[in-house]
This record gives C-alpha cells, sequence and structure tokens, in this order.
C-alpha cells in the first residue's frame, strides 16, 4: 500500500516535468532571440558607419559656419594677441 506522501510526490513529479522543459525551451529560444537582435543591431551600427564615413560632408569649421567662426583663431585670443574683426 503507498501512502499519501508518495502519491503526492508522483503528482507533483508529473506536473512539475512539463514545466521544466517548457522553461528549458523558452530559455533557448531567448537565448535566440537575444543572439540575433545583437548580431542586427552590429549589422545596422556597421552600414550606419560606412554609409557615414562615404557620405561626402563639409568641414564643420569652415569659416561660413557659425562653429568656424567660433573656432577661427582671429575671434579667440589663443596667440596672445586681442580678437580681430572679420
Amino acid at each position: 500500500m503507498t501512502t499519501g506522501g508518495d502519491v503526492f510526490s508522483t503528482f507533483v513529479e508529473a506536473e512539475v516535468k512539463p514545466e521544466r522543459e517548457r522553461r528549458a525551451s523558452l530559455d533557448t529560444r531567448g537565448v535566440a532571440i537575444l543572439t540575433t537582435s545583437g548580431t542586427l543591431l552590429t549589422l545596422v551600427f556597421a552600414i550606419g558607419a560606412i554609409v557615414t564615413a562615404l557620405t561626402p560632408r563639409r568641414n564643420r569649421h569652415s569659416p561660413d559656419t557659425w562653429t568656424g567662426r567660433i573656432c577661427d583663431r582671429r575671434l579667440l585670443w589663443i596667440d596672445g594677441q586681442p580678437a580681430q574683426e572679420i
């Protein structure tokens, strides 16, 4: 004759086994999704870097831009001389 504990233990094991299998399946799928998303993100950044490198851009510090005027040596007091007007 079996005791109530043995029956309950068998019942719990029968219920827990599918849940453990389900969790293992979900863990595997989660790792696959993370790996795929990381790879896609890397590719997107690589494509962005390539496009940025191939796109001709004007110099941000050229004299015709406001940053160029600020960075222009004639406007700053870098060399010990007062700033000159352009």
